[in-house]
């Protein structure tokens, strides 16, 4: 029959794993951040690109950022979500079914 390991290996083996998982754990976020990263820095090059093409080179930022500014609630007005209109119980209004 085997000996029962020390309890200080015990201990030591429970060590290495909980910071094997703390670098996993570490690993994933870090994946997580890059990706978020990545996307939002594809977003800002596609508005970019889509000003540029609508409005030309902007040769004075500050005043593009004021004309920004000036209109932003409009810009922010197009991006809102619209509400959903239609129900699951639509059919029911109808009385043709």
């Amino acid at each position: 029959m085997a000996e029962p390991r020390p309890t200080e290996e015990r201990i030591a083996e429970l060590d290495k794993k909980i910071e094997q998982i703390k670098a996993q754990k570490k690993a994933i976020l870090q994946r997580e951040k890059q990706a978020e990263r990545k996307a939002r820095t594809k977003r800002l090059i596609q508005i970019g690109a889509e000003v540029e093409a609508i409005c030309g080179e902007i040769v004075d930022l500050e005043a593009f950022k004021d004309y920004l500014s000036k209109y932003s609630y409009a810009i922010k007005k197009t991006q809102e979500p619209k509400p959903d209109t239609h129900s699951e119980y639509d059919y029911l209004k109808d009385p043709s079914v």
